[in-house]
């Protein structure tokens, strides 16, 4: 062997070895961390015995090296062999341990105070993925599981995917997916595996994109309040984007009250309030969620202040400040018979409804809209240009849908127009009316056709052309009873309707087709109901064993 052939093994050899260690970014084994997604206050450092320093995007971290984020700052974390590891707000992080074994990596980390996210997205083998914490281990094998510690005391494990756990010299717990568990202080053994509850999986959808569709499928199993005996659900986006839920529940009161809960645009839901604690009657399925001109929220429900006093009994209003929930005030005088209140704001900010009086009676004020045979379900919509719309289920023979519209802010009406036709037919059992910002209205309902074979069907109105035809949005198979309907920022409309398999959904596309129906739950589900923020996405409520449940979709 030559002289140069031997230098040049020699060489290689040492190189090789060298581009083994940790901070050999560039070689074939080496094993590294590099910062991405910066936000707000995040500092690092490459080493223990260095001083901390502003982040950069980019920068690569070795063995021994560190992360600390502020107040509402995060950052992504992700090694070379691809995992990833999101850091929330006011964490201290450390990389213990890089392992260089290809096959059978071990990934140690260690967090002193605050919360990170992790998803393993490559086969471990024989290797590990470690967090350490003063109080205990956690660990994650394939693939998504969040550690939170809190300064001094709790730490907290959970487990969307995969298999993880948690343990220390006490005692040990295992996780499945959708599992959680904590310790509670320092020489204290983990506690028992339980669910993770709404809050943990909204933190999941919030923080990390790599894991909606693990949180997703899990959120639709997970109620969004512990509050039993829950039905009929209201959705609404208000002025500054935050989502509100109305709902009646009979867990408190048997008379029943109506609940409010609220979640802030990339927030967490709030807990319940009890609106109506001050009311002696609550009438059910009978409120309404509306933003005003300032864009409030104000809620809306039919009861009675004194159930002895007749003259309490009418619809009531609360509207929310930046202070709190003012006090309820009555906004139309109502007999025990009037019900089913559907409410729009007229284009001058007014406040108008049309409900159901009698025995079954379409009122808009004193004037009645609909003949003599019994009505159900009417909607009320107001154009962009100040028309309005009403639409209710006829049960008569057969039973259909019936529309009228006004021009003049309900003073005159055009006579009564069917929208269901003699081969599509409704079966009284829910109908939803939306109109969008352009000026269009759309329209959907439950029923059947001159078969028998149950459908969901569509209907959309525009200004320059009335009425268009009619669209079945699903067929026999697919369809079920209480259709909702929201409408984009784009003017197309989402709908969701209940089954006894489950909820289903179907959007519009832009050139007016609509998705095959998907499944949102696996449950028995009943009156869903959907509204659409203003990046486009779909946000549902339903209730299945008097609970509710939320989920988002596209």
């Amino acid at each position: 062997m030559s002289r140069r052939f031997k230098f040049l093994s020699t060489f290689i050899v040492l190189f090789s070895l060298a581009c083994a260690l940790p901070f050999c970014a560039g070689g074939s084994s080496g094993r590294t961390a590099k910062l991405s997604e910066l936000q707000n206050q995040v500092d690092a450092r490459n080493k223990a015995e260095d001083e901390w320093a502003t982040a950069s995007d980019g920068q690569v971290i070795g063995v021994g090296g560190g992360i600390k984020t502020e107040g509402d700052s995060r950052v992504k974390v992700e090694t070379s062999d691809g995992s990833l590891i999101r850091i929330g707000a006011d964490t201290v992080f450390e990389l213990v341990e890089l392992s260089v074994v290809e096959n059978d990596p071990v990934i140690r980390l260690k967090v002193e105070a605050g919360k990170i996210w992790i998803a393993v997205t490559k086969s471990l083998g024989q290797g590990s993925f470690e967090v350490e914490t003063p109080i205990g281990v956690a660990t994650v094998r394939g693939s998504l599981m969040s550690v939170e510690q809190v300064t001094g005391g709790r730490v907290s494990v959970t487990c969307l995917e995969g298999a993880c756990g948690l343990s220390n010299s006490a005692g040990e717990a295992d996780l499945t997916p959708g599992q959680q568990t904590e310790i509670t202080a320092s020489g204290q053994a983990p506690a028992a595996a339980r669910p993770m509850d709404r809050n943990q999986l909204e933190e999941w959808l919030l923080n990390v994109p790599e894991a909606q569709t693990a949180a997703q499928q899990l959120a639709a199993d997970v109620p969004l309040s512990d509050t039993d005996k829950a039905k009929y659900p209201e959705l609404a986006f208000d002025g500054q984007g935050t989502l509100h839920l109305l709902w009646e529940s009979t867990a408190l009161r048997p008379g029943g009250d109506t609940l409010h809960q609220q979640k802030p645009a990339g927030g967490l839901w709030s807990g319940a309030t009890n609106l109506t604690d001050a009311f002696e009657i609550i009438f059910t399925n009978d409120h309404n969620l509306l933003a005003g001109a300032d864009g409030a929220i104000c809620a809306f429900w039919s009861g009675a202040t004194i159930s002895a006093d007749p003259g309490t009994i009418g619809l009531y209003r609360r509207c929310q400040t930046a202070a709190g929930w003012l006090a309820a005030e009555k906004t139309f005088e109502a007999s025990g018979t009037a019900r089913d209140h559907s409410l729009a704001l007229a284009p001058d900010g007014s406040l108008r409804e049309v409900h159901i009086a009698s025995a079954g009676d379409v009122m808009f004020g004193e004037t009645k809209l609909s003949d003599e045979e019994l009505a159900t379900t009417p909607a009320l919509a107001i154009d962009a240009a100040g028309g309005y719309h009403v639409a209710w289920s006829r049960l008569g023979d057969p039973f259909s849908v019936e529309y009228r519209y006004s021009s003049d802010g309900g003073q005159t009406w055009q006579d009564a127009t069917r929208l269901s036709t003699d081969e599509i037919f409704a079966d009284g059992l829910g109908l939803s009316l939306a109109a969008d910002a352009v000026g269009n209205v759309h329209l959907v309902w439950s029923g059947a056709d001159a078969n028998f074979a149950n459908g969901i069907f569509y209907r959309h109105w525009t200004p320059a052309g009335g009425w268009g035809e009619v669209r079945r949005l699903a067929a026999s198979e697919e369809s079920g009873p209480n259709p909702d309907l929201a409408v984009d920022t784009e003017s197309r409309a989402r709908v969701v309707w209940s089954r006894f398999d489950g909820v289903r959904y179907t959007a519009q596309a832009a050139d007016g087709t609509w998705t095959q129906p998907v499944k949102l739950s696996e449950s028995e589900s009943g009156w869903p109901q959907i509204a659409v923020d203003v990046q486009g996405v779909s946000h549902v409520v339903w209730v299945s064993g008097e609970k509710i449940f939320y989920v988002t979709t596209p």
